[in-house]
């Protein structure tokens, strides 16, 4: 199957909009498998478009996901969209049109298919929304410095780490179970032989019939497998070993798994990557001042539920460096 690229740009489109068909799906599934450049351009997508822009644009035209979609769907062939780049132009035109920088939200929310956004830090339940709602595709977002637990519709329970989204169906209602995980999250997946349970990562892949694993994609993709067996991008992992990337080891789950008590584990890493996790452990800003400090080499643990300034004054003790606080933005500098 050669589908063009810009193809799977609208089909990228159908996904976000959640209208993408099953056999779309397949589709785009397939290429995001084999293809480099069809995981680049969806997570570009993901990144630059959202659901709020295309329905804000659906509210001043009611007309609108018809246009697009129908434009989408105008010629096939073989189960394979066709459309040409000039559509795919008009489009992108209609998304970036609506399209607004905004400021992340701190809470824990959830968005449904219809642009509706539920505050999940308010003490509201997640199965609730499942329960009153049909079978359509929803987005966990779940902020820096937070984290959630949750079980889906099938019985699978999934824990979200920070900085983590989540698109999955408010009921699965197919032949397969698939969701697509975008930061770190622990899977207990309910055996369902008959219904395959799928993970898409950015870059990444993951058949599973029943299992426990970890998802990372943060940076460098990584799954850890703890019980089970899985298929990564059709690399068979055994429990206790870890895919980084294309390379199979074996892994420690105290360090591996440490987040989900809130725990971050430490081994001789660079200043500088510890200054890039920091932020995403309490949702605070810092800043690397000297490059060379950077450099310098971390061991230890670091515990989200202790201040920041705990981490920092062990930092300042163990490795020599300095710190100040930004008053104007809450910046925290390290020198």
């Amino acid at each position: 199957m050669n589908t063009k690229l810009e193809d799977i740009r609208l089909l990228v489109i159908q996904e976000i909009l959640g209208t993408l068909s099953d056999d779309g799906t397949d589709i785009l599934s397939d290429q995001l498998s084999q293809r480099v450049e069809a995981r680049k351009i969806r997570e570009d997508l993901w990144q630059v478009l959202n659901v709020e822009a295309v329905q804000q644009y659906i509210k001043q035209d009611n007309n609108a996901a018809d246009k697009i979609i129908n434009r989408i769907h105008r010629q096939k062939r073989r189960k394979i969209i066709y459309v040409s780049t000039a559509t795919l132009i008009i489009a992108l035109l209609m998304v970036s049109n609506v399209y607004r920088t905004q400021i992340p939200s701190k809470n824990i929310q959830l968005q449904l298919a219809n642009g509706q956004v539920i505050n999940l830090s308010n003490n509201n339940k997640i199965a609730t929304v499942m329960k009153t709602h049909k079978a359509e595709y929803a987005t966990l977002k779940i902020p820096a410095g937070k984290g959630y637990t949750m079980n889906l519709s099938d019985g699978t329970e999934i824990q979200l780490n920070a900085a983590t989204t989540m698109r999955f169906p408010l009921a699965f209602t197919g032949n397969k179970r698939e969701v697509f995980i975008n930061g770190e999250a622990y899977l207990k997946v309910a055996k369902e032989a008959d219904k395959p349970f799928i993970v898409h990562l950015p870059n990444s892949t993951i058949l599973v019939v029943g299992t426990e694993f970890n998802v990372n994609s943060y940076d460098v993709e990584k799954v850890a497998l703890v019980k089970g067996a899985i298929k990564v991008n059709n690399v068979l992992l055994k429990p206790g070993q870890e895919l980084i990337g294309s390379v199979i080891n074996t892994f420690d789950e105290a360090e591996v798994l440490s987040w989900r008590q809130g725990k971050f584990v430490f081994c001789n890493t660079k200043l500088e990557d510890v200054c890039r996790i920091i932020p995403r452990i309490y949702g605070i800003s810092v800043e690397l001042d000297d490059k060379e400090t950077g450099s310098k080499r971390f061991s230890g643990v670091i515990d989200k539920n202790k201040p920041i300034e705990n981490v920092l004054k062990a930092l300042k003790a163990t490795n020599g460096i300095d710190y100040y606080s930004d008053k104007d933005n809450g910046t925290f500098h390290i020198r």
